[in-house]
């Protein structure tokens, strides 16, 4: 049922998701076809999870089976944690290969490889951590002498349904953080200005000679052309489509389109998009041959040097940029600009009057107001699926926290009800709780910031052999700040053994036991 409800929410999130993901640009932009997932992939999906949730607990199931029926009567389930060996040297082996696997950069396997067993490492050996922490902190408050923290320490690391806890808060965060830094990331590259004008044209296939003009008209205070066209290349013996931008020498106010360290091109000089240099093991000084116009009737070919990669390309984000002088791609393509890019006092006017002038010549026209409302819509619809996927994660992560700490109370009642009636009132042990869920969130959070940072690089790394374009962006104070929120919601979860405790009918827990 539950794998049914997944892939049914899927399904609904997939088309919006990947129509808005990965992709900044005008009308041109690249969206690729989002087809639905084939009938056997649902049914893997459906097998897989019941096969998971049938085989995790199988060997917890086929111990409770052999449980004697002494222990049954008298209820004696053991509470405390103890470490399996086999665990514990699955999850050294997966650390250790998530090690190896971190220095091939360039593979895709190996990464992906690096990621699943470094997160399954961490799980499996992230009860060493707790437990080590939970001792330092109970010696701590002993020697301050608050017994009630101390107290909570000792069971933060003992107990099966704290440690368990724990492990589960580390991953579900590490992972959240990771889609948090991905989130933060997307958001810095939509919100790079790329124009910096009052109105933006879309030119229909005219040359700049044509529109000289709308630099006159009443209201507009400058005017450039902006040239760039999309196009298959022959660099060196690879094809590819490319987007091709024409670099203006003479410097820009209205436009800045890419992250590209130069101020200069010479005519036999170009500069590379970092994601195809590093795709044809390209490097800067290197001489190559590109060919224009591949598909055409008359394919143009120039040998340049690389002066500079392209870093960032924030008008199409599609890692196959090439920026060549202005003065070669006139020469190559004609005169004809792809954007006329206008500053003036009254954008909504000046709008009017260069739609009223140009005829078909302009296609379309933007004030930048109306152009950030478009970006903007794109990025809410974007941020707001990130944000569930988070909400979703820390939700599932909340109820399963919420479940250990209730099953694990059921085996720890007539502790509480013997500890109630001899030394500690229900205030005193719920305050126990408490800390004890702080100290077992707290330890959790505290790795998970670090494993998240290094999850994200890792992340990052997949995403360059993908060839998408995503700068990561690491914002640490961000971060901590994120791991605080989740530690106040995992903290919560204390909430529940307490109301549960305050139910509890101490009489019956201290006849039966």
């Amino acid at each position: 049922m539950g794998s049914v409800i997944g892939i049914l929410v899927y399904c609904l999130i997939k088309k919006p998701f990947f129509d808005n993901a990965f992709v900044i640009g005008g009308a041109d932009a690249i969206k690729p076809p989002v087809t639905m997932p084939k009938p056997y992939l649902i049914a893997c999906v459906i097998i897989g999870a019941m096969l998971i949730e049938c085989l995790c607990p199988i060997k917890e199931a086929i111990k409770a089976i052999k449980t004697p029926i002494r222990d049954i009567i008298f209820n004696t389930k053991e509470t405390e944690y103890r470490p399996s060996r086999i665990f514990t040297v699955i999850g050294i082996v997966l650390i250790a290969v998530a090690v190896v696997t971190f220095f091939f950069k360039e593979s895709f396997v190996m990464n992906m490889t690096c990621f699943v067993c470094f997160v399954a490492g961490v799980s499996m050996l992230f009860n060493y951590i707790e437990r080590f922490i939970a001792r330092i902190l109970a010696d701590l408050f002993e020697k301050l002498n608050f017994p009630i923290a101390r107290l909570a320490a000792v069971e933060a690391g003992n107990k099966k349904s704290t440690v368990g806890s724990s492990v589960l808060c580390v991953t579900a965060a590490a992972l959240a953080i990771v889609i948090y830094i991905f989130s933060n990331s997307l958001a810095s590259m939509y919100n790079h200005e790329a124009f910096n004008c009052d109105v933006i044209c879309q030119v229909g296939g005219c040359k700049s000679d044509i529109l000289s003009y709308v630099e006159q008209l009443d209201g507009a205070e400058r005017s450039e052309f902006f040239y760039l066209t999309f196009d298959k290349l022959k660099l060196g013996d690879n094809e590819g489509d490319c987007y091709v931008y024409g670099f203006n020498n003479e410097g820009t106010e209205l436009v800045d389109a890419f992250d590209l360290d130069v101020d200069h091109l010479e005519d036999n000089e170009v500069c590379i998009d970092r994601m195809l240099m590093k795709k044809y093991s390209l490097n800067e000084g290197e001489k190559i041959k590109i060919t224009f116009m591949v598909d055409g009737y008359l394919p143009i070919e120039k040998e340049l040097t690389i002066k500079a990669k392209v870093n960032v390309d924030y008008m199409m984000a599609a890692g196959n940029s090439v920026v060549i002088s202005e003065k070669v791609y006139k020469g190559i393509y004609n005169d004809f600009p792809q954007f006329l890019l206008v500053k003036g006092n009254d954008p909504k006017a000046l709008k009017k009057t260069i739609q009223d002038h140009s005829g078909d010549f302009v296609q379309i026209a933007f004030t930048k107001s109306e152009y950030d409302l478009n970006r903007a819509i794109s990025r809410a619809t974007l941020k707001m699926i990130l944000n569930l996927l988070i909400l979703i994660g820390v939700g599932l992560t909340f109820v399963g926290v919420v479940s250990n700490q209730l099953i694990g109370l059921e085996g720890r009642k007539r502790e509480c009800a013997v500890m109630t009636s001899v030394a500690m009132p229900r205030k005193k042990l719920s305050k126990m709780f408490l800390i004890e869920n702080m100290i077992s969130s707290g330890t959790a959070l505290l790795f998970a910031v670090p494993v998240g940072v290094l999850l994200s690089y890792v992340f990052g790394r997949i995403m360059d052999i993908l060839e998408q374009v995503m700068p990561l962006q690491i914002p640490v104070v961000k971060c901590i700040i994120y791991a605080i929120f989740l530690f106040g919601v995992f903290t919560l979860v204390s909430l529940f053994p307490i109301r549960a405790l305050k139910k509890m009918d101490v009489v019956s827990q201290l006849k039966y036991e």
